[in-house]
């Protein structure tokens, strides 16, 4: 008896039931680990679990995704529909709390982090703010998002059934959407309000058809009316809605907690604004004088036909290419292709500068696209503008940032992580910080110059300007009109543009502050692991191992990238 309760010890210890004594978990409660293999399935089986709820709840993110089962509905936030995910998310959360994080390998650890983050921002947006019943942001972009990601999806199986769907299905979103907003803000109901009236040159373009699809006209035209009758809802609402749209300085500093793990508080963060902006003007005073000049002759350029002129931006792509390979600067690995066109004239409302448009994590076809506004489409300001910005040599900056080494290499990249959950995330403060500290690497490596960097030190102003009026307009220091005429002084940029920057930005969360930030991070995470290896580091290696670890969290960001170190 006594030899067979030895090798019943020995098995338990070899499976790892034992190999632990209990740990307390947040409530004071003792629990066990399980063994390592039992850990990471349940993580991995729990976290299919709750994404496809929110596919469910959120059909047109689905889409986004790769995941084209939800292709034929569009997102409604019934009430039941909400506290089912709700109730569903509390039961799935508690049996991921279970989970002993000592027993997961880091990989799984941060999926399991990533899930956990996912979940707990959803019932903080959900169930906490009640974002459904105060934001008719949620259901324009749930419209709008979900009919233009069936037509930029490379995925074109059932779409003519699929647009016509989620086209009938306009009505319901809403009605849904009247029934429920309680409580908007006014500059939530505008800022709705005017991207729905710029959707509709999209439906008319749609009237047209491709060979891909032909739509019946009364359904476009009823979609349309539907549209226009809810902004027109909307401009009433705005009439006696809450002037007040900040989220207060709690909710702000949960929202950067929660969703991207970011904790630093946002007079730090706005201390640290201050002081980038103050460094980088003395960067711009020490540059020569001509460094902003340039002998591209932009009265040709202005003549050229659309596909003449793509070339330059393709050209610069290839340079970018050639430059990163030359400098050794990291991996560029195949299995994705990008595709550089003009911005189609229906898209135009919808885009109206540069814009890459990423391939879900799990559609075959890793296409990314970048639109480009091209003079010979747009109206004498924009064609202004335009020669501006090829005069400054400023058309480098949008490659560099949207294409190489940028967001179409970080997001295909991200795209063919081994792990589900971690393919699913999209952290704005990792894709926009990687981005923009893309931005400067190149400058400083020698790409473009002196020209270049002045273009690179002039956006650091900008971001650094957008994350001091995101931290003072969501707290409550900075009105509108305060936050417009801030933007003005210290980009010089033209009221017009700023107005609608910063209306943006009220409805938008610490998203204008992910560029700064997750540069700052990225560049920290970089000096650590250089610090660590000494003359072992390259960048190549870090950069490659940043890449690797797909669009999480910064904090889950440097856990992985150390551990690959």
């Amino acid at each position: 008896m006594r030899i067979v309760l030895a090798l019943l010890v020995i098995l338990l210890i070899q499976g790892g039931l034992l190999a632990q004594g209990p740990s307390i978990d947040w409530k004071g409660e003792e629990k066990f680990a399980q063994p390592p293999r039992i850990s990471e399935a349940l993580v991995d089986s729990l976290g299919h679990e709750y994404y496809h709820m929110r596919f469910k709840l959120d059909p047109s993110w689905a889409t986004t995704r790769g995941f084209h089962q939800y292709d034929d509905k569009l997102p409604t936030y019934f009430m039941r529909k909400v506290s089912r995910f709700l109730m569903q998310t509390a039961r799935i959360r508690k049996r991921l709390d279970k989970v002993v994080e000592d027993s997961l390998s880091i990989e799984k650890w941060v999926d399991y982090k990533a899930i956990l983050a996912d979940m707990d921002t959803q019932v903080f947006l959900l169930d906490e703010l009640k974002v459904w019943k105060s934001w008719p942001t949620l259901y324009a972009d749930g419209i709008i998002g979900g009919i233009y990601a069936l037509l930029v999806s490379p995925d074109r199986t059932g779409l003519e059934a699929n647009l016509a769907a989620r086209l009938s299905g306009i009505p319901e979103v809403i009605g849904r959407a009247r029934e429920n907003l309680s409580t908007p803000s006014r500059v939530h109901c505008r800022v709705a309000s005017r991207s729905l009236r710029d959707f509709l040159p999209f439906l008319e373009g749609l009237a047209d058809g491709t060979e891909d699809f032909s739509l019946d006209p009364a359904l476009l035209d009823s979609a349309a009316a539907s549209l226009e009758g809810f902004a027109a809802y909307l401009d009433s609402l705005s009439v006696n809605a809450d002037p007040d749209f900040a989220l207060g300085y709690d909710n702000f500093v949960r929202l950067l907690d929660l969703k991207h793990m970011v904790r630093d508080d946002p007079e730090d963060l706005a201390a640290y604004a201050e002081h980038v902006l103050s460094k980088t003007r003395q960067r711009l005073k020490d540059l020569p004088e001509d460094a902003g000049g340039g002998s591209f002759d932009t009265t040709a350029a202005l003549e050229l036909e659309p596909a003449d002129l793509l070339d330059y931006y393709r050209v610069e792509a290839e340079s970018a290419l050639a430059f990163i390979e030359r400098r050794d600067l990291m991996t560029l690995s195949g299995g994705s292709r990008l595709e550089i066109a003009a911005t189609p004239a229906f898209l135009r409302g919808l885009i109206p500068g540069y814009a890459y448009l990423p391939p879900g994590p799990l559609d075959d076809d890793q296409v990314g696209r970048f639109f480009v506004p091209l003079p010979a489409v747009l109206d004498l300001d924009a064609k202004i503008r335009h020669q501006w910005d090829f005069c400054r040599g400023r058309f480098t900056g949008p490659v560099i940032h949207e294409t190489y080494p940028g967001h179409h290499l970080q997001i295909t990249t991200a795209n063919r992580n081994i792990s589900y959950v971690r393919r699913l995330q999209a952290d704005t403060f990792t894709i926009e910080g990687w981005a923009f500290y893309c931005e400067e690497l190149m400058a400083l490596e020698g790409y473009g110059g002196d020209r270049q960097m002045r273009r690179v030190l002039e956006g650091i102003i900008f971001r650094a300007a957008r994350l001091i009026v995101d931290v003072k307009m969501q707290t409550g220091e900075y009105s509108l009109e305060e936050a417009i005429e801030f933007m003005i002084n210290e980009t010089g940029a033209p009221r017009g543009y700023i107005e609608k920057e910063v209306m943006r930005y009220a409805v938008e969360p610490a998203q204008p502050m992910s560029y700064i930030i997750g540069k700052r991070q990225i560049m920290k995470i970089r000096d650590d692991v250089r610090g660590e290896m000494g003359d072992a580091f390259t960048l190549k290696a870090f950069h490659d191992n940043l890449l690797s670890c797909g669009s999480v969290q910064l904090y889950l960001l440097r856990a992985c990238v150390i551990l690959k170190s």
